[in-house]
């Protein structure tokens, strides 16, 4: 049978869609957001005065790479019977025509679930074409639009008795997570929600020791990769889009704490980087309370395992090589100053737009009060102070009102 098929570009993949599916592409035009949604719903757009859902397909799907895409386009996918949705992708390639007989089993991508969807790959002009079966996506088994679900709120689903609390209290203590009066509610929520979306029990969700292993639960200084901690990053990267529509003509400024060898400075600076803007600069701080570890960071060279988090055909745009190691190029680098600090009533910098501090304040508990002080003097206001997943801090600083990015918590200065 003669088909047809809709190429598009995610990472470093070429993808076929079915033609009779997709109602129409477009650009991303204003899109209205959804507080507390999922971080792979953008939001609702208005087509023609019809509402439809716009989900960004790579994040729904995981994909091992972070999403450094920016000039992006939207398919319009229309299933029948007033189904329809909007998968942004990151470039609309062209149209093929293909046979049956043409598809091959599928061979490696490099988005890992996307196999699961995957009928087969065809070859056109020494490319290589995966084939998507795109319904079940968005399709349940006996045939109910999924998407609707995306929008419930649902997070404390499933109650956590506190008799189980000292089973969590252990399962932490084995990773010198601490389970306290900062992380408690925090933590509580995260193994709810996990047993919810993986219909699991709660005493599953304790047992299941790779939920635990995750960077939320981690208090090392020094990364494995850049964009190591996904979610913290595309935060920052929904935070930018807005203040690059607040801010033009001017620098944002971002203080960073906790991570001295500077790989979150690093992804932060190529995600600014990934805007190409000309009507705003960055300045990014880096700041830690040990030198040698500061100094270590600096103009530090990366063996490649570091760049996994993202698509080889964009390391040429953020990084040189150099005998097989990479360091980032001058664009990159040069808006980044590491700095010593330590919590201190009488210094911290000012004027500032976002803290990025993942656990920090768990790991310095015990100055928390200083700390705080120190945060809420150096946001300028709608600062926004982002901290690890499970740090709750709104008992201790009430200053700072709470907010939800996405399904995210940040402290935001008014």
């Amino acid at each position: 049978m003669r088909r047809q098929a809709l190429t598009i570009l995610l990472d470093n993949d070429i993808f076929g869609i079915d033609v009779r599916v997709i109602q129409e592409v477009i650009k991303i035009n204003e899109v209205r957001k959804i507080p507390d949604a999922p971080n792979f719903i953008e939001g609702l757009i208005n087509l023609r005065g019809e509402i439809i859902p716009l989900i960004k397909i790579k994040r729904l799907l995981e994909t091992d790479f972070f999403d450094l895409y920016k000039d992006k386009k939207v398919l319009v996918l229309n299933f029948g019977e007033g189904n329809k949705i909007g998968i942004v992708v990151d470039k609309v390639l062209r149209i093929v025509s293909y046979d049956d007989s043409e598809i091959k089993p599928l061979d490696t991508i490099s988005i890992s679930k996307m196999v699961d969807y995957i009928i087969g790959t065809i070859e056109k002009e020494n490319q290589k074409i995966s084939i998507i079966d795109i319904m079940p996506i968005f399709y349940s088994s006996n045939g109910t639009f999924l998407y609707k679900r995306f929008f419930v709120k649902n997070d404390l689903d499933v109650f956590v008795p506190k008799s189980l609390y000292y089973k969590i209290k252990e399962k932490l203590e084995k990773i010198n997570f601490p389970f306290n009066e900062l992380t408690k509610e925090g933590v509580i929520k995260y193994i709810s929600k996990i047993a919810n979306i993986r219909s699991m029990s709660i005493q599953d969700v304790i047992k299941d020791d790779s939920i635990f292993s995750s960077s939320h639960f981690s208090f090392k200084s020094e990364r494995k990769c850049f964009f190591e901690n996904k979610p913290d990053m595309y935060l920052i990267d929904e935070i930018f889009e807005s203040l690059l529509s607040e801010k033009k003509n001017k620098t944002i400024k971002v203080w960073i704490l906790g991570n001295p060898s500077g790989e979150d400075a690093r992804s932060i600076s190529i995600i600014f980087n990934s805007f190409k803007t000309m009507n705003c600069g960055i300045k990014i701080i880096n700041s830690y309370s040990d030198y040698d570890a500061l100094k270590y960071g600096i103009n530090k060279k990366y063996p490649v395992s570091y760049l996994n988090n993202i698509p080889s055909n964009l390391w040429n745009e953020y990084f040189i090589s150099n005998n097989g190691d990479f360091t980032l190029k001058k664009e990159i680098e040069s808006v980044i100053s590491f700095d010593f600090f330590k919590s201190n009533p009488k210094f911290n910098p000012v004027d500032i737009d976002i803290i990025y501090a993942p656990n920090f304040i768990l790991k310095n508990f015990d100055k928390i009060s200083i700390l705080m002080n120190n945060f809420y003097k150096a946001l300028n206001k709608n600062g926004k102070l982002i901290t690890g997943l499970f740090e709750n801090i709104e008992f201790f600083e009430k200053r700072l009102k709470k907010y939800y990015i996405k399904n995210r918590v940040v402290f935001v200065k008014e």
